[in-house]
């Protein structure tokens, strides 16, 4: 007669094989949070399993998948409609003048460029 295992207690041990920056960067995460790395995937491996799962209410990865695309494509299609107001806008500010335009443009790229910086 076998001996029944209890729950939680690995039958073997299992090896996982992660690339390099991600072998590293979960080091420094366990360093910081003082776990172990076997702490550290378990917790992850939950958190994505269980905690998302129920967070959401979507239950498998397909449709977290078709989820995300099809937030991406409303978000894809307000960005479009913002954008051609800006444009619309632009046209309309400076009366139709090719050199206005060009300069209104110019505008937006520096204000754009300082935007990004201030992100990063």
């Amino acid at each position: 007669m076998m001996k029944r295992q209890k729950a939680g207690v690995p039958k073997a041990r299992c090896e996982v094989r992660l690339p390099t920056d991600l072998d590293l960067r979960l080091d420094k995460i366990a360093m910081k949070a003082g776990v172990t790395r076997t702490a550290l995937m378990i917790a992850a491996i939950e958190r994505f399993v269980y905690g998302e799962e129920t967070a959401t209410g979507v239950e498998t990865i397909h449709e977290r998948v078709a989820v995300l695309t099809t937030g991406q494509d409303q978000l894809r299609a307000d960005l479009l409609e913002v954008r051609a107001y800006v444009d619309a806008l632009g046209q309309k500010l400076c009366n139709g003048s090719d050199a206005e335009f060009d300069r209104f443009l110019g505008a937006v790229e520096k204000a754009k460029s300082e935007l990004m910086e201030e992100v990063k």
